[in-house]
């Protein structure tokens, strides 16, 4: 898998996938109850209900293999936006 460019980029992300919970996209829901431990097995009303962009931003650093958005952001940032494999 691949980083996004910048941080921007992943920014735009994590709000397109947020947008994507809150239309009820299986899939963005399923990504949410995969990658998400507080939302793990929680049902698709709850996800769809509780949702932040915080959360959004978990699932994504999640699924790039980072603990935390945090760690995340800081990745892509000492790589200078460069992608990368991961």
């Amino acid at each position: 898998m691949r980083t996004s460019e910048s941080k921007e980029q992943n920014r735009e992300r994590a709000k397109d996938l947020l947008k994507a919970v809150r239309a009820g996209d299986s899939e963005a829901l399923a990504r949410f109850r995969s990658s998400h431990p507080r939302l793990r097995g929680a049902s698709l009303e709850l996800i769809h209900k509780d949702a932040r962009l915080a959360d959004a931003r978990w699932v994504i650093a999640r699924e790039y293999g980072f603990a935390s958005w945090a760690r995340f952001k800081a990745h892509v940032e000492a790589r200078g936006g460069k992608k990368e494999q991961i």
